[in-house]
């Protein structure tokens, strides 16, 4: 007899163990549902390919070779979604002459940011980004659309390809050097 309840007891609770597997399993694929929807666009990944080679072909000043490289610093104004996988990409890879590292930041944490990628709804806090800002700060806007002041590289769409403008006036105005290559690449304002 007490065979008998001790199977029941052993019965229920397996079935309540079962029960809640099932539970967390269901929960498990609606997060995974929801995280799929926010991963990022073909176009959001190649801008962050392109933000990442744009830091190999400019040079910044205040660089000499006695220097230990210091990192360079991104400054985003996207979804953390953007920044994780730009600081994923990055993360073992080396920009430019003194082979720096990179890494991406929000823009309303980081300050004196070598690069700032900005999109439509930065203009409106332009002051407060303004403010973290270096002269050497090289501003890239994420299309033509933005009209961020001292924007000296724009991406745009031509013929469902996505390129980019660089404004040499404005290199010039941040003290930076870009590279043949990279002009090459480019289309010039």
């Amino acid at each position: 007899m007490e065979s008998i309840l001790f199977f029941r007891s052993s019965y229920r609770t397996y079935k309540k163990i079962l029960k809640l597997f099932f539970i967390g399993l269901a929960v498990l694929l609606l997060c995974c549902a929801a995280q799929a929807e926010s991963i990022l666009s073909k176009k959001d990944k190649l801008k962050a390919a392109y933000l990442l080679n744009f830091t190999r072909f400019i040079e910044w000043p205040n660089t000499t070779p006695e220097m230990p490289p210091a990192p360079i610093r991104i400054c985003v104004e996207d979804s953390p979604e953007f920044i994780l996988f730009f600081n994923q990409m990055s993360a073992n890879r080396k920009s430019g002459l003194r082979q720096q590292t990179v890494k991406a930041y929000s823009s309303n944490t980081a300050d004196g940011c070598e690069l700032l990628y900005v999109k439509e709804s930065s203009k409106d806090n332009f002051q407060k980004i303004k403010a973290g800002l270096t002269e050497n700060t090289v501003i890239v806007s994420d299309s033509e659309k933005v009209s961020f002041p001292a924007t000296s590289i724009t991406f745009y769409e031509q013929n469902k390809n996505l390129r980019f403008e660089i404004d040499l006036q404005q290199l010039n105005l941040a003290n930076v050097t870009a590279s043949s290559e990279l002009l090459k690449l480019a289309r010039i304002k």
